[in-house]
């Protein structure tokens, strides 16, 4: 029962520790088309809106394409994505692309798809 609570307690604290973060700029372009392929993957009709919504104000054709944009303006893409997302928006792609991310941890993915 203690293992258990530790992990939980441990998922808990990365998921929403990382969940909170978007940073993509130091991917690479490959890196960053198969987090979104992913994502697109997951994503239900709302998250396909936002990355509609993200392609279209930064007139772009991919989700690579509309990073490399925002990294270009600013360091903190965080920040960017807060500008043009909402909250509800915001957290819902970046836990996306967090669970996307872990896909190279897969101990920490199968945890995060486990419990959440």
């Amino acid at each position: 029962m203690r293992h258990i609570f530790l992990c939980v307690t441990l998922a808990s604290i990365a998921f929403r520790t990382a969940s909170t973060e978007l940073d993509l700029c130091p991917n690479s372009d490959s890196e960053i088309a198969t987090v979104f392929n992913c994502v697109r993957e997951r994503a239900n009709t709302k998250s396909l809106h936002t990355l509609s919504k993200l392609r279209l104000i930064t007139r772009c054709e991919d989700e690579t394409c509309f990073v490399r944009f925002l990294c270009r303006r600013h360091a903190d893409i965080a920040e960017q994505f807060h500008a043009i997302l909402s909250d509800n928006e915001y957290n819902a792609l970046a836990q996306l692309v967090q669970r996307c991310q872990t896909k190279w941890h897969p101990i920490l993915a199968w945890i995060l798809d486990f419990f959440f």
